[in-house]
């Protein structure tokens, strides 16, 4: 078992709560149309940005929805499609991969639903003297992930806080701006 209590599964099939995408929309800058998330998962990620009027599309190394646009690695499919917003919850082993990849591709905006420990250690602080890191969107009331797949009854939070960080091709500064991701009960979409 993990410190978060759920066993490790496969190919970090792990699910986000929609509040954490209806959040993200409700600071970050109006997001244009094309936005990929190249690991949807179950396609929550793109399903709640098409809600709030925004074309996404999702891909996954796994057919788990039936909108997917194409099934494939990450690592062959952002290179194919070339997208300039990436918005996911990615495998969290392989988020700089995303990132650096991302960029690589054309990617101005890249933003990760990522554990908020993310940002300590010496190697992380070396990876973001890059300066890529623009914003940084902070939870005031936790974002539950669990594994993917799992019944209602089986999805709880455990012990992690993750956030949103928030990378942009032409960011240059090793610091960034950051602040709160507003509660579910101040969105106006639910």
């Amino acid at each position: 078992m993990r410190a978060s209590g759920y066993k490790k599964i496969e190919n970090e099939f792990y699910q986000e709560e929609p509040y954490a995408i209806d959040a993200l929309v409700a600071v970050e800058p109006r997001f244009p149309s094309g936005v990929h998330d190249p690991c949807c998962g179950e396609g929550t990620i793109p399903k709640r940005l098409r809600g709030h009027g925004i074309d996404a599309v999702g891909t996954d190394i796994v057919q788990r929805c039936d909108d997917l646009l194409a099934k494939g690695d990450f690592r062959d499919l952002v290179p194919f499609w070339r997208p300039k917003t990436i918005i996911s919850n990615p495998p969290f082993s392989q988020w700089k991969d995303l990132v650096d990849l991302g960029f690589q591709s054309g990617a101005d905006r890249i933003c990760l639903l990522l554990p908020i420990q993310r940002l300590e250690g010496i190697t992380a602080y070396s990876w973001y003297r890059q300066g890529k890191l623009a914003r940084f969107w902070a939870p005031s009331r936790r974002i539950r992930i669990w594994p993917g797949g799992a019944p209602p009854e089986k999805r709880k939070g455990g012990s992690t806080t993750y956030a949103w960080f928030v990378f942009e091709a032409a960011h240059s500064a090793t610091s960034w701006q950051g602040g709160w991701l507003p509660l579910p009960e101040e969105l106006t979409h639910g």
